[in-house]
């Protein structure tokens, strides 16, 4: 497999978060602010629901891409949270020295 090179610059701010998030303490998103970020997007979702089906004119021209807008926004949010919960076991198996060497090689 080839291997493309990243420009030194990107590298090396990627590999700086990295070591920032490794240094990070897990954090767990609290269950009631989760639940409160859901009853928020189903209202929401019932709002443009009813008024995609009660009115005509330009709503219904604009309510497939809130409906986009949405589901990336759902889909960034899920994302988010699972990559929080599986840090800590991916964390473990990242060499810091390896990094830390990578940076300074960068810095030269």
């Amino acid at each position: 497999m080839e291997q493309t090179q990243l420009p030194p610059k990107l590298e090396k701010q990627i590999l700086l978060a990295v070591l920032k998030t490794i240094d990070k303490k897990p954090s767990v998103p609290r269950k009631l602010h989760w639940r409160i970020i859901d009853f928020a997007i189903w209202v929401a979702v019932g709002f443009f629901l009813f008024r995609a089906f009660s009115s005509t004119g330009w709503f219904q021209a604009l309510f497939p891409f809130a409906m986009f807008g949405f589901g990336m926004l759902l889909m960034f949010i899920y994302l988010r949270a699972q990559s929080i919960v599986q840090w800590p076991l991916i964390g473990r198996y990242l060499d810091r020295s390896k990094m830390e060497a990578r940076v300074r090689e960068l810095e030269a």
